[in-house]
């Protein structure tokens, strides 16, 4: 039988053809490796994506609880810890050559608060934050020392000045008519002024207008004295 001729052309035909069928697996796999390495990548951004959302939430609650460390709850003034680092930081940076501490407490609280229930109360110091926002504005950094006390912390001025800009009867009147509803309860308010010096500590100026504020207290109340 005579043998079968195969034309070279055949031969090149068969040839592509055994190529391409014996490449097809390994092109299966490739594809199958670029599938699996995508949804590897898309995986780990996922979770990149997912901890950047995670990190950022963190980082807005931790700053919430510093925020609410930092002031307090119920007036909205910083409390007594962040007052002190929020003055020592600004004197560290403004380096004021003389600046004033004025120590403030509520006449009668005590007895306001038992006749009239806490909430009132509440009320009370609320409005008196809120006068002394109103008083200073940007000019000062105010505090809650604690309970009725009040701390304001006035840079560039003396003792003279302070007295000046606080006004202390006609923000004792406009304190009073804003909150009691009760004719007969009048609502003031004591204070004591320091001078704070470049030099001088900051818990120094703080308890001399707090002595300045009790003798206040036990000589009349409603009004404000100069630490001498």
């Amino acid at each position: 039988m005579p043998e079968k001729i195969i034309a070279p052309q055949d031969i090149h035909l068969k040839r592509q053809k055994f190529v391409k069928e014996s490449t097809r697996p390994l092109e299966d796999q490739w594809k199958e490796t670029r599938r699996f390495v995508a949804g590897r990548i898309e995986a780990v951004e996922m979770q990149r994506f997912s901890a950047r959302i995670v990190a950022v939430a963190n980082g807005e609650i931790a700053e919430q609880a510093k925020e609410k460390a930092r002031v307090d709850d119920l007036i909205g003034l910083l409390r007594r810890g962040a007052f002190v680092n929020s003055v020592e930081e600004y004197r560290q940076m403004k380096l004021p050559s003389r600046a004033v501490i004025i120590f403030l407490d509520i006449d009668n609280f005590k007895v306001y608060n038992d006749s009239f229930g806490h909430n009132v109360g509440d009320e009370a110091l609320k409005k008196f934050s809120q006068a002394l926002k109103q008083k200073f504005g940007g000019k000062a950094i105010i505090g809650r020392w604690g309970g009725e006390e009040m701390v304001v912390f006035i840079p560039g001025v003396n003792a003279q000045e302070a007295l000046e800009l606080f006004e202390e009867q006609k923000f004792n009147v406009e304190f009073a008519s804003e909150i009691i509803e009760n004719k007969n309860f009048n609502l003031t308010v004591s204070g004591g002024v320091s001078e704070l010096g470049y030099n001088d500590k900051l818990e120094t100026a703080v308890n001399l207008a707090d002595a300045a504020m009790y003798f206040k207290k036990k000589h009349g109340k409603n009004g404000i004295v100069v630490y001498e």
